[in-house]
């Protein structure tokens, strides 16, 4: 998970950014939770965020299947794509 004092690699940002699959709600979602400092549970998310559960729910599932986010214990982590296997032929593809 990126703390707010780490630095996510514009590599990560760009291929996120630019993934035609992924909605501009799904790549708000993925923003706030990579500069998140904690686990985030869906309530605040929503509120926070300012969208449906329905809206959040639907992006949290893009971002699963592609890798990006995890669910833990009822709560959403970041995934850090530096440490997930095979990151660059997925950015190439």
């Amino acid at each position: 998970m990126t703390r707010l004092n780490e630095s996510v690699p514009a590599l990560e940002i760009h291929a996120v950014m630019t993934d035609q699959d992924l909605t501009h709600t799904a790549k708000v979602v993925w923003v706030y939770m990579r500069a998140s400092t904690d686990p985030q549970r869906m309530r605040p998310m929503t509120g926070t965020l300012g969208m449906a559960k329905a809206t959040v729910e639907r992006s949290l599932k893009a971002l699963e299947a592609k890798g990006l986010v995890r669910r833990v214990h009822g709560v959403w982590l970041a995934e850090d794509r530096r440490a997930l296997p095979n990151t660059a032929d997925r950015q190439e593809n």
